[in-house]
């Protein structure tokens, strides 16, 4: 069976009782040849604005991938490589930002995207 992410949000809130604070994070690998980034994330604003039961509310801004980049001397344009986890709505949004990297996606992953369980 199938399930879309807001359900599958609130059945995991239904089975702990509270919500649980959750981040939206991407990580920077500073590499001998080049610069990696693991996701892409997604900004404070447009979580709120998915109206994810339980993820969507309460929602506080830490830094912009900018801001978090900037720390190491960096803009998205300078990230080489970026390592894709999984193509959750939380881990793909920013990904138009990285217009100089390549992307690394397992191919079970892509395949699933392209054509999930019953669209055919």
């Amino acid at each position: 069976m199938v399930r879309s992410i807001h359900e599958q949000i609130y059945r995991v809130g239904a089975y702990v009782g509270q919500i649980a604070i959750d981040g939206v994070y991407l990580w920077y690998i500073e590499g001998t040849e080049q610069n990696i980034v693991v996701d892409t994330g997604m900004t404070a604003e447009m979580l709120k604005n998915a109206n994810v039961p339980g993820l969507s509310t309460g929602v506080i801004h830490i830094q912009t991938l900018e801001e978090g980049l900037g720390k190491h001397g960096l803009k998205p344009e300078d990230i080489d490589l970026v390592i894709m986890t999984h193509c959750h709505v939380d881990h793909i949004p920013l990904a138009h930002k990285f217009r100089n990297a390549q992307f690394l996606v397992q191919q079970a992953e892509l395949d699933y995207h392209r054509t999930p369980p019953g669209s055919c």
